[in-house]
């Protein structure tokens, strides 16, 4: 496993519980996603919206926490995610985040 699949795993496992510092392992996560190719193996591009919205598939956060992240409405970091899993041909958060479409 590489150092990045290891401190992702890591960094996952800890934002589920309620240590003081899950929203700074979340924010590191989603940081790290920023390295998400703009087109994806599909041939269809993800909006840089979509992309900050991706990045953040693999936290625990609500709608809320990320659109405070993000300044946007939590209605709109709620209607991206249809649009991502399209484009990625999946049907759910988790099989967006399995997708890894990282560089």
């Amino acid at each position: 496993m590489k150092l990045d699949e290891v401190r992702r795993a890591l960094f996952t496992a800890h934002t589920g519980t309620s240590t003081e510092h899950a929203m700074f392992l979340a924010a590191r996560l989603a940081a790290d996603a920023s390295n998400i190719r703009r087109n994806t193996h599909f041939g269809q591009r993800l909006s840089d919206r979509e992309i900050d919205i991706y990045s953040y598939l693999n936290t625990p956060m609500t709608a809320e926490e990320i659109a405070a992240e993000l300044f946007v409405s939590a209605a709109t970091v709620r209607s991206h995610p249809a649009s991502i899993y399209r484009k990625l041909q999946v049907t759910n958060r988790r099989d967006a985040v399995k997708k890894g479409i990282r560089t």
